[in-house]
């Protein structure tokens, strides 16, 4: 299933000024990458794809409770080569590792959970064939850690901003109707172009015989 990651932060990325020109009172842009979200599952639909089918998470680390130092088991291979980490958890401090030959294992992102209720995301510099979730810290906490496709990203980040530009039509003289027309083409051509990988035998992995023509490798 596609689940969205796309936060206020990545907007200001690609347009600073929309904190310059928002509409008084507006928080923050929440509502409209959630409308975004929805807009992409529908187009998604629309293609006949499975939602079931799609973005099926690498399990690192299944819902646990530690209170010591944990080393994690060794993942399968992650044929997807997924680039986005997930942790849930309340608190703790984790090391992600990754390896080639499950046998030497390299340090790729530390994380640090401050508090509890907000999700740990973050896009890894580096891909590997297996992973490992470390536990690092001597505190209890429940924790899950997993991998996920970025697959989708770029779509909902173009229809969030081409309706965060549409919001703002009139504003500026007419800069955000050109940005609006803009994002929207971004949009239309990443959504044509688009090629998921899919659990084509729904079991819950992706394994190479998974859509084999619509795996990618960004390894020679």
């Amino acid at each position: 299933m596609i689940k969205n990651y796309i936060k206020d932060a990545d907007l200001l990325a690609h347009e600073p000024a929309f904190n310059i020109d928002k509409h008084e009172g507006q928080a923050g842009y929440e509502s409209i990458i959630q409308q975004s979200y929805k807009c992409v599952l529908d187009d998604v639909k629309k293609k006949n794809w499975e939602l079931k089918q799609l973005c099926i998470p690498l399990i690192l680390q299944d819902t646990v409770t530690n209170a010591v130092a944990t080393e994690g088991a060794i993942s399968t291979e992650d044929v997807a080569e997924r680039l986005r980490l997930v942790v849930e958890a309340d608190g703790g401090e984790y090391i992600l590792k990754g390896s080639n030959d499950k046998l030497t294992f390299t340090d790729i992102l530390t994380v640090e959970k401050a508090s509890d209720g907000e999700v740990y995301t973050e896009i890894l510099p580096d891909v590997y064939k297996y992973y490992r979730f470390d536990k690092t810290d001597a505190v209890s906490t429940t924790y899950k850690a997993f991998l996920v496709e970025t697959t989708f990203d770029h779509a909902i980040l173009y229809h969030s901003l081409y309706l965060a530009s549409k919001s703002l039509a009139g504003v500026n003289d007419d800069i955000w109707d050109a940005k609006a027309v803009f994002y929207i083409d971004k949009y239309k051509n990443e959504m044509e172009t688009i090629k998921p990988i899919m659990d084509t035998d729904e079991s819950g992995t992706i394994e190479d015989t998974d859509e084999q023509a619509n795996i990618w490798r960004f390894k020679p």
